[in-house]
């Protein structure tokens, strides 16, 4: 048996998602990869793009290393993920405590009950200055890459043929798997690669474009 008959195809939500993530470093969107590489690793998205991932892996690491050297980015991260750590902690914990209370009928007095009230007036302030200073990041580091347009170059050409790669495996396991890649719309932040055409556009709430197989 040949060593290319040994390779798991691709799973088709895990190829969409590789390829949202990969597009989304092309705009500065530096999304963490270790969901995708524990898929990786699962073989869920074949052996060819594991042979590769190594090599995808160093060049996302690469970039996103980028912003830490950009004047108050590290300090907005800090505040980005203490506020958002924040948020989720209260959360969960008045979760837990509507459970324990309306479930197994335990009743944690006014400590519980001032807990679930505060969560109220905690939880969307935080996520609010989250977001603020996860749009400031963002602002810097577009600045910064539209003063240093030559930064990173090479590695974002390579990353634009890597998503066009994967884009045309895409659409091969669609038909593969019996359906119409035309029918079959996934997420995108760039529309600059061939055999795309745009499903829906941006929003004020959505950030991204649903493509599909070009007609």
């Amino acid at each position: 048996m040949s060593k290319r008959s040994n390779l798991k195809d691709p799973d088709i939500t895990s190829l969409a998602e590789l390829i949202f993530l990969l597009d989304g470093y092309r705009i500065n969107r530096f999304e963490s990869p270790q969901a995708i590489e524990r898929t990786v690793e699962k073989g869920a998205l074949g052996g060819e793009i594991a042979g590769k991932w190594r090599n995808i892996r160093a060049n996302l690491d690469e970039m996103a290393s980028v912003p830490g050297s950009i004047p108050g980015v590290v300090r907005l991260t800090k505040i980005r993920i203490g506020f958002r750590f924040l948020a989720s902690t209260y959360t969960l914990l008045a979760l837990m405590l509507v459970v324990a209370r309306f479930i197994l009928h335990e009743d944690y007095g006014q400590l519980g009950t001032w807990l679930v009230i505060s969560t109220v007036g905690v939880v969307p302030p935080a996520w609010i200055i989250a977001e603020l200073a996860n749009y400031r990041i963002a602002k810097r580091v577009e600045e910064f890459f539209g003063k240093n347009p030559q930064s990173l170059e090479k590695i974002r050409s390579d990353l634009k043929r890597t998503v066009q790669s994967l884009i045309f495996s895409l659409f091969h396991q669609i038909r593969r798997s019996g359906k119409d890649p035309k029918r079959q719309a996934f997420r995108m932040y760039n529309v600059d690669y061939e055999g795309i055409e745009v499903v829906q556009r941006p929003s004020r709430w959505v950030k991204y474009y649903l493509v599909s197989a070009k007609s």
